[in-house]
């Protein structure tokens, strides 16, 4: 870490999280990417931000985790790149079906459901 780059992290139990969580993804452009994304595939049943982010830190990077079946994929990436431009961020965009959620999530406690179907 730089010496001179001070790291902060929001309080989870403080009152008012939820709605200051609400303001900084509409600020990062996360609800832009869940609308871009999440209704133009197929059956996508539920989203999730892992990652970075999804403990309230600042990234460039945003891990993104839809789950479903039958989701275009080759349509996702073409998705994905106009939104990177919109939001000026790198996405990685992880598929999985719903039996498989449970299994990949455990490795991420941090993971932020965003959508559900």
């Amino acid at each position: 870490m730089d010496k001179n780059k001070k790291m902060y992290q929001a309080n989870k139990k403080h009152p008012l999280y939820s709605e200051i969580r609400s303001i900084v993804r509409k600020s990062m452009g996360l609800d832009q990417l869940v609308e871009k994304v999440v209704h133009k595939l197929g059956n996508v049943t539920r989203a999730y931000i892992t990652g970075q982010i999804a403990k309230g830190l600042d990234d460039q990077e945003i891990d993104f985790v839809l789950i479903g079946d039958e989701i275009d994929s080759d349509y996702l990436v073409t998705l994905l790149g106009k939104v990177e431009t919109l939001i000026r961020r790198k996405v990685k965009c992880f598929i999985l079906r719903d039996d498989e959620e449970k299994g990949y999530l455990t490795g991420f406690p941090e993971a932020l459901l965003l959508w559900v179907k």
